[in-house]
């Protein structure tokens, strides 16, 4: 059984962009100065360490986002054989350099890297924290963490460097996005499904559908799901031949979106 200084990684070759690593007990871990070719940040989640980052040497502890350029030699160790724990999210510099020119961060030399090194932006640590649970989590859907990943690096350069004001109008493209997914939600769609259809880029798709339907497209397309099932179990067909209906993986993965929604199980709905 690993112990808690035993790392933990999450990779899914479906979204070979990202990449995330979680430490329980980093005490015994010491690393010498190295650099990543991917965009690096790590978030301290107990106990403290020193974050060395160029001219930049400082303890850090909980509530602190550590964050590294690509090729940007760095190390983090624990303070005095001192307990602390971590998490950290690679993202590869290609991807992040096509979301910033979607959301107008990049300019013609393509990524452009931070200048900030080490942040205690609140909004931040919980954003990182939040998508690294969802990257673990074994039974949340690929387009959830796809859309997760996207929206994230906007919540990364909020905190940093607030974007370009956008005023393109995009009411129709999400529309176009919402009938997308009515059409399709048995489907197991991906991203790029949605901003074709819609003929946005996964950046603008993912700040506006939001703000628009006031839920992701992967929350919209669960919800829709939902509600064609409760039409079906409300005609008596069985559960599990409505689960697969409905596009989710088996009867427990729509038990746990049923409950969340309508807070009663299917069964108990049904009767």
């Amino acid at each position: 059984m690993p112990s808690d200084a035993t790392p933990r990684f999450w990779y899914d070759p479906a979204l070979p962009f990202a990449e995330a690593r979680s430490i329980a007990d980093g005490r015994r871990i010491c690393y010498a100065p190295h650099s990543h070719e991917s965009f690096s940040l790590g978030i301290i989640t107990g106990g403290r360490s020193t974050y060395v980052n160029g001219r930049l040497r400082e303890r850090v502890g909980p509530g602190a986002v550590v964050i590294m350029n690509p090729e940007e030699v760095h190390a983090c160790n624990p303070v005095e054989d001192a307990p602390w724990s971590y998490r950290m999210l690679y993202l590869d510099t290609e991807w992040l350099a096509c979301r910033q020119q979607e959301l107008g961060f990049a300019g013609e030399r393509g990524f452009r890297p931070s200048a900030t090194r080490l942040s205690h932006a609140p909004g931040l640590y919980r954003a990182t924290a939040s998508l690294c649970r969802l990257l673990d989590d074994a039974t949340a859907a690929l387009l959830a963490k796809e859309a997760a990943l996207v929206g994230f690096v906007a919540d990364l350069h909020d905190h940093l460097d607030p974007p370009p004001e956008c005023r393109a109008e995009v009411h129709r493209p999400l529309a176009r996005a919402a009938e997308f997914i009515c059409d399709n939600y048995t489907r197991s769609l991906r991203l790029d499904d949605i901003c074709v259809a819609a003929g946005l880029s996964q950046s603008h798709l993912i700040r506006a559908f939001k703000g628009q339907y006031g839920m992701t497209p992967h929350a919209y397309l669960v919800n829709r799901r939902i509600q064609f099932c409760r039409a079906r179990l409300r005609q008596g067909h069985p559960i599990a031949d409505v689960a697969l209906e409905a596009g989710f993986a088996d009867q427990a993965h729509l038990q746990r979106a049923f409950k969340r929604h309508v807070a009663a199980t299917p069964g108990q709905y049904r009767r």
